[in-house]
């Protein structure tokens, strides 16, 4: 029988930060030295040469529970202030700090979504095929990420900013990234995005390529926090 997985959250140290709630209260705190627009504009300019080049996960990025301890959402705090810089037409630096952490915290999110409805297929196919290990086969096949779950990633971060000028900042920053991230546009629609979540999760595994009824297992991917939910993943900023 296996050791349980240790979920809980790893201690913040002096380059990491856990983010409590409410999280409005952390960010006031953390953030509250950046009062000027004026002061973002180059790291705003660093931060888009890093989407280029390796996408939102050059900002933030997401460990499995899987990995015990250390698991959870690592967001860079010259991340959020360089996305910022890209929120801050028409709205004031303080509020576009918190645009951009939930930006880059929901692309995260969905990450971890995904990585519960992977958990979720593999309890469901265990008595078939006792050994399957999805997540694990999904990463090996795409190496360090797989383009399809990415383009989702960040249309869920666009799909979930509530006003339209801060999708349209979103979407002009992420369109210039690696293949796969750039790709969002097509999943923006509902139902574009509902069928990129089914195949997502229908082709995870080889064995599931090879059946013929897979399709429909979007709904795996939890996007009602009616079971584990954004509450229960831990948040870390680090410095």
């Amino acid at each position: 029988m296996k050791a349980p997985i240790d979920i809980s959250p790893v201690e913040a140290t002096p380059g990491r930060t856990l983010v409590s709630h409410p999280v409005s209260a952390v960010l006031d705190r953390e953030f509250e030295e950046w009062r000027s627009a004026d002061r973002l504009v180059s790291i705003g300019e660093s931060v888009a040469l890093e989407i280029r080049g390796g996408g939102v996960e050059t900002l933030a990025h997401y460990t499995s529970f899987r990995a015990g301890a250390h698991w959870g959402i690592y967001i860079k705090r010259q991340g959020i202030l360089g996305v910022a810089a890209h929120l801050t037409a028409g709205t004031q630096t303080k509020r576009a700090i918190k645009l951009a952490y939930k930006a880059l915290y929901h692309h995260e999110l969905f990450h971890f979504r995904v990585d519960c409805a992977y958990l979720k297929l593999e309890h469901a196919l265990k008595n078939l095929a006792p050994e399957v290990a999805l997540q694990q086969e999904h990463q090996s096949k795409y190496g360090a990420y797989d383009p399809l779950e990415e383009a989702l990633a960040n249309a869920y971060a666009i799909r979930r900013a509530k006003e339209s000028a801060t999708k349209s900042s979103l979407s002009k920053l992420f369109k210039n990234s690696p293949p796969g991230y750039k790709d969002f546009g097509k999943f923006l629609p509902d139902e574009a995005f509902r069928d990129g979540l089914s195949h997502l999760i229908g082709a995870s595994g080889t064995d599931l390529e090879r059946q013929s009824d897979v399709s429909g297992l979007g709904f795996l991917v939890d996007f009602n926090d009616s079971e584990i939910n954004g509450v229960h993943v831990p948040v870390y900023l680090e410095h």
